[in-house]
């Protein structure tokens, strides 16, 4: 289960990447039959956060990951809360791949802490972050470990004789910790609930990578690409500007209604060129999860005529409002654009890529892009958008 749909995605892309059939559901009612990630829908939910984990929680009946932003936003102490009151948990946020580590129970940011980092996505958050891990484990007794008692085993033995309640944090700097972390979950004698990033989730399945992924179709490429441009990051303004494609943008600015926003995307979509943009600018730099259902009705509304517009969802929030005005409650995994960028089909066959806000490289939307359009030369420029 992850705390928004973006992060859902991403951790279904992980499973999908090792070989195992992966759908993501809007709707924790639903039974796919394949490996299932759910998306909670609780990143934003405030105080009403810690009852909707509890009842989904109990819906479920077997969780097997709790799948959480690598940079702690959401309900982290509710979902720990929720799962340490049923077994042991271990809280591992961190995400090598993107320099994102833990020390003396701290998450870092290319070895800065969140409340200082000039990269941390709580720059558009409405609070500050946790200071420490042990700063979410509320009323349960937090165990932190360092490096070397990861390493040395020491950390393995005392997670061998969690009890229910108990909360382990251990530091991990590299996807070599994450495997011997990994590795001491899987080999505990009792159930120990893992809360953490794509990182930790992919040292847990990486050892059992399976060659029975069923052959499943995937629908040509889309005609045209509507990319919702719904997260703050800083990264998404470098990545726009690189794309590669010619686009038209249209700007979702606070004070645009939903019907005339939708009226330019669709009038965006009868002419040239295949690509349109559709960037959220927020009130005070701030996120805002009305604007993020402003922009998906009205994304949803201009596209929904017509299943071969691929779409390229940027953000969690918004990838949501847009699936759900659509009336799509699943979405099943055909592959990565790149690690944090799935690809996937919705039951009416369109192609959909989500991606969280602060993924990807320069040339993440271009990618996802090609990865929608197929790889049409006429599309493209030669010096980003216009």
């Amino acid at each position: 289960m992850a705390d928004d749909l973006s992060g859902a995605a991403e951790a279904a892309g992980v499973l999908y990447r090792h070989g195992l059939r992966a759908t993501v559901s809007l709707d924790t009612r639903s039974d796919s039959g394949s490996a299932t990630v759910f998306d909670l829908h609780v990143r934003n939910a405030g105080p009403g956060a810690a009852a909707k984990i509890n009842t989904e929680l109990s819906a479920l009946g077997t969780v097997d990951y709790i799948k959480i932003d690598s940079q702690m936003r959401g309900p982290l102490a509710e979902l720990v809360d929720a799962a340490a009151q049923h077994s042991p948990v271990v809280l591992a946020p961190a995400l090598p791949q993107l320099n994102r580590s833990v020390s003396g129970g701290v998450l870092l940011l290319d070895g800065v802490s969140l409340r200082h980092s000039e990269h941390s996505a709580w720059r558009t958050e409405a609070g500050p972050p946790p200071d420490t891990l042990a700063a979410v484990c509320g009323s349960h007794t937090p165990y932190p470990f360092t490096l070397e008692d990861v390493r040395s085993g020491a950390f393995a033995q005392r997670v061998a004789a969690g009890r229910i309640g108990d909360v382990f944090i251990p530091d991990s700097t590299t996807e070599e910790d994450l495997r011997i972390i990994a590795e001491a979950i899987r080999t505990a004698p009792a159930l120990v609930m893992p809360i953490g990033s794509a990182g930790l989730l992919q040292a847990l399945v990486a050892d059992h990578s399976s060659s029975a992924k069923t052959e499943e179709t995937t629908p040509d490429a889309s005609e045209k690409a509507v990319l919702v441009l719904g997260s703050l990051e800083p990264i998404l303004t470098q990545q726009h500007a690189a794309l590669e494609y010619h686009a038209t943008t249209v700007f979702a600015r606070p004070d645009v209604a939903t019907a005339t926003l939708s009226a330019l995307i669709r009038e965006a979509l009868t002419r040239s060129p295949r690509t349109i943009v559709v960037k959220t600018q927020a009130k005070h730099g701030v996120h805002d999860v009305n604007v993020a259902q402003r922009v998906g009705h009205a994304t949803a509304d201009a596209v929904r005529h017509d299943p071969t517009i691929g779409l390229g969802l940027i953000g969690g929030e918004t990838a949501r409002a847009v699936l759900h005005a659509l009336g799509e409650r699943s979405l099943s995994i055909r592959g990565e654009v790149h690690p944090g960028a799935a690809l996937s089909v919705t039951a009416y066959g369109r192609r959909v890529v989500t991606r969280p806000g602060s993924f990807g490289g320069i040339d993440s939307l271009t990618q996802i892009t090609t990865t929608l359009l197929g790889d049409a030369p006429g599309d493209r420029q030669e010096e980003g958008i216009q």
